[in-house]
């Protein structure tokens, strides 16, 4: 009977320590947690739209590695994103013969699918006739400016004579009617053209005679009244004839015209002169360089020198100079507000064989490349290589490269394009014993010049004349004329930084005959403009393409 009471009191201390959260069923008890309380992370779809896609191959990334393959005009990543991810999209690879590019393609996952990324692919369209004379046209040469309007200038005989004609493309509208930019009754010849600023202005250059000697002449075009009425001198010297002049833009009201002159097939001069927006064309053109051609081939002298600007009133000219045993590449420097540097600066291998064909590209920054075709006068392997130089403006001129090592045959013709990052791309003809064939090489600032590469396949003909253009994004675009047997056409090839070189595709009009003789060139927005001349049976007429 004393021992009753026990299990009261047990029982007593059992409730006691539930009341106070103690034993295995309290607040440590987690097997009755409650897992509502921290939901997966919610996540959102990423896609857009596609314009302008035409040809297989399309591969976009998301923030470089998320990869998905487009065919149609919409996409969406197979990978969500949760809320507060970045993004961004990027064009991995483009379709077979377009470049892209995007807008809308960065930023941060909000709350909500993001649907409006935008991929634009621009592609070859169908050519056409752009000029309307009843004589052959030849030499054709195109500009563009920010906004996409363009302008293509050419020689064309009239029955009498050679006359400078010129034709306008505005967006949305397309291409005008052509019309004579020149006055005068004696022949006409390579014209040249640069937009002045982006206010749509442009001038056009050429050599024309006037009845004792060649000189260079100008004209004016503004959007709101056309080309001038009448061409304006460029230089004033009498003494001799004046020949194929090159111009430049500096972006900022200046052109910036050279051209070289022959007195009597014995002595050359290099000249310039500069045109300012609202002054016109300075009074009196300057002389760059003179030399002695006496002893040389005057058939082999000084023609086309070269000249560049950036958008900073930076200048460079090079030329093609005999020095009494060989020809030289030769540069100067100038400034708007300094002027021209003195003396002129040989960029090239001083030691090696004749050095010929230079072509001359500014990047946004000051920094130029300099290209030429040089004989490298090594014993009985005697053969043009492709040299290059750069130059910075703090550093100079550096010391010359070669830039292709195909020891098959000649090289020679280069062209040279930068972008504003200092990127650049030069292109040439190489003779590798069959053919002529079109060859390309890279260049950055970090790693200098790749290895060259053939950015052409075809073997039916020899492949002539490569140009080259790139847009703000280091895209590019060469073309040139090549012989399928039949006849020359017109190619071209795109490169991008991460592909390298697509393959080439054919641009121009029809059978009828040769195509030959293109050039190209970019607006900011990458859109690009082709001209060239080609027979259509009874005359050579001017025809272009766009890339948009």
């Amino acid at each position: 009977m004393l021992r009753q009471p026990l299990p009261l009191l047990t029982l007593a201390i059992g409730l006691s320590l539930a009341a106070c959260g103690g034993g295995g069923g309290g607040d440590n008890d987690t097997s009755n947690t409650d897992t509502t309380s921290n939901p997966p992370a919610e996540t959102f779809t990423l896609g857009g739209t596609v314009t302008g896609l035409v040809n297989p191959g399309l591969t976009l990334e998301n923030n470089g590695d998320d990869s998905l393959a487009v065919a149609g005009n919409s996409f969406v990543f197979d990978t969500p994103l949760s809320d507060g991810g970045d993004y961004a999209v990027t064009v991995a690879k483009p379709p077979r013969h377009q470049l892209c590019s995007t807008d809308n393609a960065r930023g941060t996952m909000a709350g909500e699918n993001v649907d409006d990324i935008r991929i634009l692919c621009r592609s070859w369209r169908t050519d056409m006739k752009i000029e309307q004379g009843d004589g052959p046209a030849y030499d054709p040469q195109v500009a563009v400016d920010s906004d996409g309007n363009a302008i293509a200038v050419w020689e064309q005989h009239d029955g009498m004579m050679y006359s400078i004609w010129a034709n306008t493309y505005t967006p949305g509208t397309g291409w005008g009617s052509a019309e004579t930019i020149e006055s005068g009754d004696k022949t006409a010849s390579h014209p040249q053209i640069t937009f002045v600023n982006d206010t749509g202005k442009a001038i056009a250059v050429w050599q024309q005679s006037d009845g004792a000697h060649r000189n260079i002449r100008a004209n004016t075009y503004t959007p709101d009244s056309g080309w001038s009425t009448s061409s304006v001198l460029v230089e004033q010297d009498d003494a001799g004839d004046a020949y194929n002049p090159r111009i430049t833009s500096d972006g900022a009201g200046h052109i910036i015209a050279v051209w070289y002159r022959i007195v009597d097939y014995s002595t050359a001069t290099i000249q310039t002169n500069t045109y300012s927006a609202g002054s016109g064309w300075d009074a009196a053109s300057l002389t760059l360089a003179s030399f002695d051609i006496s002893n040389s081939n005057s058939a082999s002298s000084p023609k086309r020198p070269q000249i560049a600007a950036d958008g900073a009133g930076n200048v460079i000219a090079i030329w093609r100079q005999y020095d009494g045993t060989r020809w030289n590449i030769h540069a100067r420097t100038s400034t708007f507000s300094s002027g021209w540097s003195t003396p002129a600066t040989l960029i090239e291998h001083g030691d090696d064989g004749d050095a010929l064909a230079p072509q001359i590209a500014f990047d946004g920054d000051g920094n130029a490349i300099a290209v030429w075709a040089q004989d490298n006068a090594s014993g009985t392997d005697v053969r043009y290589d492709i040299q290059a130089n750069t130059y910075t403006p703090d550093g100079g001129w550096g010391t010359a490269t070669r830039i292709e090592h195909d020891n098959d045959g000649n090289a020679g013709f280069p062209q040279i394009a930068l972008d504003h990052a200092g990127h650049a791309i030069a292109v040439w003809v190489q003779n590798e014993g069959i053919h002529y064939n079109i060859r390309a090489n890279t260049y950055t600032q970090e790693n200098g010049w790749d290895t060259a590469t053939l950015i052409e396949q075809d073997d039916d003909g020899d492949a002539r004349r490569p140009r080259i253009a790139v847009d703000g994004d280091g895209h590019a675009i060469a073309v040139w004329h090549q012989n399928d047997g039949a006849h020359y056409n017109i190619r071209a090839n795109t490169y991008t930084p991460k592909n390298g070189w697509d393959t080439a595709t054919r641009i121009d009009h029809g059978d009828e005959g040769d195509a030959l003789a293109p050039q190209i060139a970019f607006d900011d927005k990458g859109n690009a403009t082709a001209v060239w001349y080609q027979d259509d049976g009874t005359r050579e007429n001017i025809r272009a393409n766009r890339f948009e």
